[in-house]
């Protein structure tokens, strides 16, 4: 459905206008900014975060940045999908590449370590990071060592223990404070295949695997507050919704928002994600921030591009990761401007 609606946005332009005033209410859930109780994006200032290369690169280059995880120390961490690796940028701008450089399935350290298919990222104890990459899970050490945390080349559905369990396409990624890491787990259509929809599996600190959540529609994103509930968000027909799942799996659906991309629980405990929405003339990439009532607020962002300034007046471009520090300010992998944004309240 998420591709549906893409397609139909990407072609709005080209309908005749019969056309496109009947597939509005399709887009209910992908165009309602008059509905916003306030917008609070002039109070937010975006900048595009500065760095210098390890070996004293003044403009660092990213290649389709798209999840991206802070540490206590106010590291940055960001998957560059299209350079197969995990950088770095320290609190003081300095970027490295932490691990990987080209394409492949090996565990090693640094540059020799290869990634397939990295799309997520997060943080855990005593700063070991965490990389979702296609069918497993991989574990990076301070110094760059990689290591398969669970799942194996074949993909699949099957729970057990670090390489005897199969993942299919490992969508988001995060990890409580006690170790444990959750994951994404999407099932598109194949013959004779799981079930389409999504999966939440647990990975133990001992790499036990197990199925804790199953839905008939794909998630995106993934994140957790204080309490472990989970948060994501589910790709509907009509709507797309928050979803909040507590760890008795008690189920609240919520906030019925934008096509989105990633979501973001702060340290306090404030959802953030970023959404795209159309009004069919133009495109909009934002960041919002979810109230208690379900309601989403922009806070920066507005017609597709790329601009610094103040959150009403700034652009993003396909922003499709999302991470905030302990100070909240909100970190952002701009991944069609291939750089790294920062948003913080004035």
């Amino acid at each position: 459905m998420r591709i549906l609606k893409k397609i139909l946005i990407g072609h709005a332009k080209a309908f005749p206008v019969v056309a496109t005033l009947i597939l509005l209410p399709l887009f209910t859930g992908c165009g309602k900014d008059e509905v916003h109780p306030s917008d609070e994006s002039a109070n937010y200032l975006v900048t595009t975060v500065p760095g210098t290369g390890a070996g004293g690169n003044a403009n660092p280059q990213f290649n389709n940045p798209i999840a991206i995880a802070t540490d206590s120390e106010g590291n940055l961490f960001v998957v560059d999908a299209g350079n197969f690796s995990i950088r770095k940028i320290t609190s003081t701008g300095t970027v490295s590449t932490l691990a990987g450089g080209e394409q492949g399935y090996e565990d090693g350290e640094g540059s020799a370590a290869q990634f397939f298919n990295p799309n997520g990222v997060a943080v855990g104890l005593q700063g070991i990071i965490y990389v979702a990459d296609g069918t497993r899970v991989r574990k990076i050490t301070g110094s760059g060592m990689v290591t398969t945390l669970a799942g194996s080349l074949t993909p699949g559905l099957a729970d057990g223990n670090g390489a005897a369990a199969l993942f299919n396409s490992i969508g988001a990624i995060a990890v409580d404070r006690d170790g444990t890491v959750y994951v994404i787990d999407n099932f598109f259509y194949e013959p004779n295949g799981p079930p389409y929809g999504s999966r939440i599996r647990k990975i133990s600190s001992s790499q036990d695997v197990i199925t804790f959540y199953t839905h008939s529609a794909i998630f995106y994103g993934l994140a957790l507050d204080s309490s472990k509930d989970i948060y994501t968000m589910e790709d509907g027909i009509l709507e797309s919704y928050i979803q909040k799942i507590t760890p008795a799996k008690s189920i609240t659906k919520f906030a019925a928002i934008p096509l989105s991309y990633a979501i973001n629980v702060s340290s306090q405990d404030i959802i953030h994600i970023t959404g795209y929405t159309t009004d069919f003339s133009y495109y909009y990439d934002k960041v919002y921030r979810i109230t208690d009532k379900g309601q989403y607020i922009p806070i920066a962002g507005g017609m597709t591009g790329f601009a610094d300034g103040n959150g009403n007046t700034a652009q993003f471009t396909s922003p499709t990761g999302l991470a905030t520090d302990a100070s909240g300010n909100i970190y952002i992998a701009d991944k069609g401007n291939n750089r790294v944004r920062k948003v913080s309240k004035k």
